[in-house]
């Protein structure tokens, strides 16, 4: 699952609620703006559940994953507001 937006040009206010999305390489996430998450469950068959590039407001809730992934956020670049649960462990978000 791919959100591609464009520096000058964000995508903006994304809403996903209760999805189950099983992918190959999880949902990548850049140049967006206001993205919210409920209820959602991604498996991936490699890499980080979401990956955020360039990401401001991203909200997650209700998330599930495969517990045996070791990287279940991937944030980089210039990425703002993002919340996540506390539910998920410190140890398997990497950039944040």
């Amino acid at each position: 699952m791919f959100f591609n937006g464009l520096p000058e040009m964000n995508i903006s206010n994304i809403n996903i609620k209760n999805a189950f999305i099983t992918c190959q390489f999880g949902a990548v996430l850049s140049e967006s703006d206001g993205i919210n998450f409920k209820n959602v469950h991604i498996i991936p068959q490699t890499g980080a559940a979401i990956t955020l590039t360039d990401v401001k407001n991203f909200n997650l809730k209700d998330f599930e994953y495969p517990e045996s992934i070791t990287e279940v956020v991937k944030v980089e670049g210039n990425s703002s507001n993002i919340q996540l649960p506390v539910s998920i462990p410190k140890n398997k978000i990497v950039g944040l």
